[in-house]
């Protein structure tokens, strides 16, 4: 026996490990895992590509249509 308390091994095995694992728990697997990629480049890349697809069921390929959605957008501009 060295005469030592144990007060090290104590803090480690209860505190230091159960915040280490809190933190692992909370802010690596819901955040970053969760909310920030949803929000981050999975949701912008996902609302992209829904608004290119929008877009791109406007494209009649008409050139009247073109002339007039120009004319509707400098009226619009300009009032």
């Amino acid at each position: 026996f060295n005469k030592r308390w144990f007060f090290d091994q104590v803090l480690n095995d209860f505190l230091v490990r159960s915040f280490l694992r809190f933190g692992y728990e909370v802010s690596f697997e819901a955040l970053d895992k969760g909310a920030i990629e949803i929000l981050g480049p999975y949701g912008i890349s996902y609302t992209f590509r829904r608004l290119a697809e929008r877009i791109s069921q406007l494209q009649s390929g008409f050139v009247y249509h073109y002339a007039f959605a120009m004319l509707l957008g400098s009226t619009l501009f300009v009032t």
